[in-house]
């Protein structure tokens, strides 16, 4: 009698739960057949877990007691495999359905077309201003679009350059429209607005409001943001795709077109402050995710992540960007780990200086509240684009010719791992952002003498302008028999390799990453000028690397292909 009450009381307690767990398994997979990924969230476990889920999850956020994550199907199995309790998350794109029609007042999600003619009329209306141009394509052969804005349009080495781009996660999409009514904001101001002048004539802005399309179009071109997902074509999170410095160069398994898009990007030209935007959490992210140390520009960091925080709280409800951290800002790795995320490789690979932004606790809010948003953010936007011009700028050359340098430019007892900056080969120039205090500045060239400058004083949002003339040391300078020309190269250009008497020369060229692009088979020439050919059908677009072996010696060279 006794079991027969043991066995109701079991059956009239636990049947719920087993049933409510069976659900959720049902649903999980009902998602990962529809949408290529589920959303869940399941108690925060014991450290060593936890470090292991990180590992194998792409994690939205972690609170004092839970995580929240996405997965694709063979990341869920092996979470499957811990036999963790979890409950299935409603993605925010079938909660509901946001409003469309716009009263002008970028209350509105554009469908895909609507977001490419958007671009384009941009372009057409402001073309003292834009420039419009994609990096590449996605997955799904969708353009990557960046609008460059600054007077004058076309580059220049003169100008610090300034990158914002938005919704890598496609169901992240509030980035997405501010990115958008930001372009808008600029255009329409410049001339009139003496602050967006300014920012517009001093600075190379470019801004890619959304780098995963085919995450945000799921549901295809024609269709508005109606379900949204977080991951591209290949069931890839973005955010984990890119080189780190931690864990190598491929954290998440192959690149995706989108990711080697954005690094041969970035490789073709040094950014020196960026952002990237997300949505899920509230808070201002700096670095580093990957690892615990600090950056050597730990203080700057904090000091704009706190900029941006102070003024988008001042200007928006109580409790907006304190969902993480009171303070509204955090750094990284203290919140929790990810490796192979676009803030790192900017910051330790490409010289930048990158945050994330977190900007709504909802992934995907009702387009009529797209509105509060910009109203909490747009000076904080502006605020953070602006930092770009302070600290210490200027310009190396050779002080016999008068020639631009590409120098090292490092601040003694301050840089480390790969912070200092480097002057544009083209035009000698650097901007090297610091948080205020006295400095010691090297540049530094092969074939010429380092040259050191002491007791630089910075002050807040005020900057340094250097003139920095380097000897040629003749101790160290050697008769260079390879040339490029140009370089960089628009459409194409020539290798010539002099030659001393009859050689066996060997060419190969590889990309940034040490991936062999092409080869020309070892040949015997004779003494004199040889020519090669290099254009799109030898050369990658960004950074290459030549290297020349000419009787077994080898030589390198970097020509940068920019095709337009």
């Amino acid at each position: 009698m006794r079991l027969r009450f043991y066995i109701l009381f079991l059956q009239f307690f636990l049947w719920p739960l087993i049933v409510t767990a069976q659900n959720d398994m049902d649903k999980a997979y009902d998602y990962l057949v529809r949408r290529g990924e589920v959303e869940f969230s399941f108690p925060k476990p014991k450290p060593a877990l936890t470090h292991y889920f990180l590992s194998i999850l792409s994690i939205d956020k972690i609170t004092s007691d839970s995580i929240f994550a996405n997965a694709n199907k063979d990341e869920f199995e092996k979470f499957l495999e811990k036999e963790i309790p979890f409950r299935v998350l409603t993605p925010a794109g079938e909660k509901f359905h946001p409003k469309y029609i716009s009263s002008g007042d970028w209350d509105y999600y554009p469908t895909y077309i609507e977001y490419v003619q958007w671009m384009q009329e941009f372009e057409t209306d402001y073309p003292q201003l834009c420039s419009l141009f994609s990096i590449g394509k996605s997955v799904q052969n969708r353009d990557l679009w960046f609008i460059r804005i600054t007077s004058g349009v076309k580059p220049s080495g003169d100008k610090p350059k300034f990158m914002y781009s938005s919704s890598m996660h496609g169901d992240e999409t509030v980035g997405f429209v501010l990115m958008l009514r930001l372009i808008d904001y600029l255009l329409t101001n410049y001339g009139t607005d003496e602050r967006i002048t300014q920012l517009v004539d001093e600075i190379e802005i470019y801004i890619n409001p959304l780098f995963n399309p085919d995450g945000a179009y799921y549901g295809g071109d024609g269709n508005t943001l109606s379900s949204p997902v977080r991951r591209n074509a290949n069931s890839k999170d973005l955010n984990r795709n890119f080189p780190d410095p931690r864990v190598g160069s491929n954290p998440d398994g192959p690149h995706q077109p989108e990711t080697l898009a954005m690094m041969s990007f970035l490789d073709s030209m040094t950014v020196s402050m960026s952002a990237n935007f997300h949505g899920g959490a509230e808070v201002v992210n700096f670095p580093w995710d990957t690892w615990a140390d600090r950056h050597p520009d730990h203080t700057w960091l904090r000091y704009v992540s706190k900029e941006y925080a102070d003024t988008a709280m001042y200007h928006s409800p109580p409790g907006y960007l304190t969902s993480i951290n009171p303070q509204g800002f955090v750094k990284g790795s203290d919140w929790y780990i990810i490796a192979g995320g676009q803030q790192d490789f900017v910051t330790y690979f490409r010289g930048g200086r990158e945050v994330t932004v977190e900007l709504s606790n909802i992934k995907f809010p009702s387009a009529s509240t797209l509105p509060d948003y910009w109203e909490y953010n747009y000076r904080s936007l502006l605020n953070y684009m602006e930092q770009v011009l302070f600290g210490i700028r200027g310009k190396v050359t050779d002080q016999a010719t008068g020639l631009p340098l590409k120098a090292k430019i490092e601040l003694i007892d301050h840089d480390a791992d790969s912070s200092w900056a480097f002057s544009n080969a083209i035009s000698g120039n650097f901007f090297r952002p610091v948080a205020e205090g006295v400095y010691s500045l090297r540049a530094t060239l092969y074939g010429y003498k380092t040259k050191q400058i002491n007791s630089l004083q910075v002050f807040p949002k005020e900057y340094i302008t250097l003139n920095i003339e380097l000897e040629p040391d003749e101790n160290l300078l050697i008769t260079d028999s390879i040339s490029v020309q140009p370089n960089p190269i628009l459409y194409a250009g020539e290798l010539k390799v002099f030659i001393n008497e009859r050689s066996n020369v060997f060419i190969e060229i590889f990309d940034f990453m040490g991936r062999k692009v092409s080869g020309m088979k070892p040949m015997v020439y004779s003494a004199g000028e040889i020519i090669f050919t290099l254009n799109s059908s030898n050369l990658k677009p960004g950074l290459n690397f030549i290297r020349i072996r000419i009787n077994g010696s080898n030589q390198t060279k970097k020509v940068l292909f920019l095709p337009e």
